[in-house]
């Protein structure tokens, strides 16, 4: 299981940060409260896309294929922490 974090562009395309395999996080690799995200979860990586899109305060998601977890985060993405699931 792998979890994908992505941000959003201005274009409304996503990127990968650092190449997948990354938890977003807020201020550092330890900032991870609740209140930055919303969580659900979504049968595909374009379904936790498209829930992101939806979401007009929308900085990027997190999303785990293994467990279907979607967050969708709406608070700045400034750091990210190697996921190991």
């Amino acid at each position: 299981t792998t979890a994908t974090t992505s941000g959003i562009l201005s274009t409304g395309s996503f990127q990968l940060v650092e190449g997948g395999g990354r938890a977003c996080r807020g201020a550092n690799s330890e900032d991870n409260l609740p209140s930055y995200f919303s969580l659900g979860s979504a049968p595909s990586l374009s379904d936790c896309q498209a829930k992101c899109l939806a979401e007009p305060d929308c900085q990027g998601i997190e999303y785990n294929s293994g467990n279907r977890r979607c967050e969708v985060w709406t608070r700045s993405i400034q750091s990210s922490k190697a996921y190991a699931g």
